[in-house]
């Protein structure tokens, strides 16, 4: 005789001829939270060296959501800190939310006479479509307290502050997306700059 199964949400029948029955439940559920740390350090040349560490935490909330936080410090004063969020299926929709504040900052009086200093917060919406948007701000702040910076770089002196919106369309048809042996992938994206009033932002329109 011949089985035959049939799949009703997580619960899965199968029936053999008329005789016998099994019927095999099965519950999916999110895992545990989990802590990870990560504090790697390395000597990239001579008076060279970045230390570098990272904190993820999965499932803090029990949405099966992601928070991670990273600092990085450098021998030449390079310094940078971010603090992130991932959320999948954000209130039920088949979308996940992605959000990200960010500092940088990094000494360059050894090479260029000024200091560079970014902040930044970006926030977007990743689908299980073909739609995917994000908004992104971000602070930058130059400075030259030796007074001895080039005259290309006085003229960028002070804030400038980039407040933009971008748009992903994407198609994906691949057999595979790691070993693609057919099909096709179109990914368009727009990216329009100057968002705001203040009359030192960053003013563009991008297509790539």
């Amino acid at each position: 005789s011949t089985g035959r199964a049939i799949i009703q949400g997580n619960s899965y029948a199968l029936y053999w001829g008329n005789k016998f029955s099994v019927k095999i439940l099965m519950h999916a559920c999110t895992c545990t939270r989990t802590l990870n740390l990560d504090w790697p350090f390395g000597i990239l040349q001579a008076k060279s060296w970045t230390f570098d560490g990272s904190i993820k935490w999965k499932n803090l909330l029990g949405y099966a959501e992601t928070w991670d936080s990273t600092v990085s410090y450098g021998y030449d004063g390079t310094t940078e800190m971010s603090t992130g969020l991932f959320y999948p299926r954000f209130k039920g929709f088949p979308v996940a939310l992605l959000t990200r504040a960010s500092v940088f900052s990094q000494d360059w009086l050894k090479y260029s006479s000024y200091t560079e200093q970014i902040m930044g917060v970006s926030a977007g919406i990743v689908s299980d479509t073909r739609h995917d948007l994000s908004y992104n701000i971000t602070w930058r702040t130059l400075q030259d307290p030796s007074h001895m910076a080039s005259p290309s770089i006085r003229k960028q002196l002070g804030h400038s502050l980039l407040s933009s919106i971008k748009y992903t369309f994407k198609i994906d048809e691949r057999d595979s997306v790691f070993r693609p042996m057919r099909g096709y992938a179109i990914r368009s994206s727009t990216q329009v700059a100057g968002i705001g009033p203040d009359n030192k932002l960053l003013r563009f329109v991008r297509q790539v």
